[in-house]
């Protein structure tokens, strides 16, 4: 029995080495590490592929992962055109080829990756009628990084960001981060651990974070940072971090200033100091609440904190009432004005 037994496993090895190329296979993979994802183009395949509009970093990165990974020889046309929300998309085939479509940069580069995955995923590209619209806004990654490289609770070995290198030193990890991201839909990355050090918001600190921000830019990835409630304690030197104290508030509002003279960051916090929200703006003007606040994301639980301090803040202004709205599965504070 044992005989018959390895008969037929010698029969089938046999097989497997006369019908199954696993040399050819393997040298075609022998570098493949796995970080490019569903992402595997080959070389530069020249595809006829047009805009007509203005030209943006978005959308050279959706021409050039067309040109570089679309096989077909049916011509890809890029068109920007109203009607479609923010990152909304609209893939068409006809006589004249496949037609991309959406009101925006982001929207058309989404819309290019969904068509090389249908191609990449042997999906049917005989009639192509796609229109997609995210569901939500924000979908974002939450890093727990530390500044010294490690990771909280030891989450996924060592950080991807080299702080230490920032910003002389850009790897080539920090562009296929953001390819990768883009690839599957996802526009925004908070880079540091929630917990977070004050010296995130260092100017030093800031510069680099801005290098990863200008790296992002091109795929639609926004950064963010966590900030820390004490900061202007820690790296302002200030007696106290409460949010009405004058020169607290202060501090925030040069911080701020600070951080959108870089134009690429977003500062987020779970449960953010009320002066930090407010300080884009006078947070009793009703212009500038209206523009930068008039839904502001809050976290169920900091609902009592944040009512009470804006209350307090803008005691004998315009603001008449504070509601909770809902959003899908999001919550917003809604401001009422008098």
């Amino acid at each position: 029995m044992n005989s018959i037994r390895c008969l037929y496993l010698f029969a089938f090895a046999v097989c497997v080495s006369v019908f199954c190329p696993v040399s050819g296979a393997s040298s075609r993979y022998a570098d493949e590490d796995g970080s490019r994802l569903w992402l595997r183009g080959e070389n530069a395949c020249g595809a006829d592929v047009s805009f007509g509009g203005k030209m943006t970093p978005a959308i050279e990165t959706a021409i050039t992962e067309l040109r570089d990974g679309w096989h077909d020889v049916e011509s890809v046309r890029l068109e920007l055109r109203k009607g479609f929300g923010k990152e909304a998309f609209r893939i068409r085939s006809g006589k004249g080829g496949i037609v991309i479509t959406a009101s925006g940069d982001t929207g058309l580069l989404y819309g290019a990756y969904h068509l090389l995955r249908m191609q990449n995923t042997g999906a049917d590209m005989s009639d192509i009628d796609v229109l997609e619209e995210p569901v939500f806004g924000l979908r974002i990654l939450d890093h727990w990084d530390n500044p010294d490289g490690s990771i909280e609770r030891g989450y996924a070995g060592h950080s991807l960001w080299r702080w230490d290198e920032l910003p002389a030193v850009l790897s080539p990890r920090y562009r296929e981060y953001a390819r990768a991201n883009a690839s599957v839909g996802i526009n925004g990355t908070v880079l540091n651990n929630v917990n977070a050090s004050p010296s995130v918001l260092a100017k030093e600190n800031l510069i680099k974070a801005k290098a990863l921000a200008d790296v992002f830019r091109p795929y639609g990835v926004k950064v963010y940072i966590s900030v820390n409630f004490a900061s202007p304690m820690v790296i302002g030197g200030l007696s106290t971090a409460d949010p009405l104290d004058k020169g607290v508030a202060g501090w925030w509002k040069k911080k701020a200033d600070e951080i959108y003279a870089l134009r690429s960051l977003q500062v987020f916090c779970a449960c953010p100091p009320v002066s930090l929200l407010c300080a884009i703006g006078s947070p009793c003007n009703r212009k500038s609440l209206e523009w930068h606040f008039s839904r502001l994301s809050v976290d169920r639980h900091c609902l009592p904190y944040s009512i009470y301090a804006l209350r307090r803040i803008c005691r004998g202004s315009n603001f008449q009432r504070f509601s909770l709205q809902s959003d899908r599965k999001r919550q917003y504070l809604e401001f009422r004005y008098s």
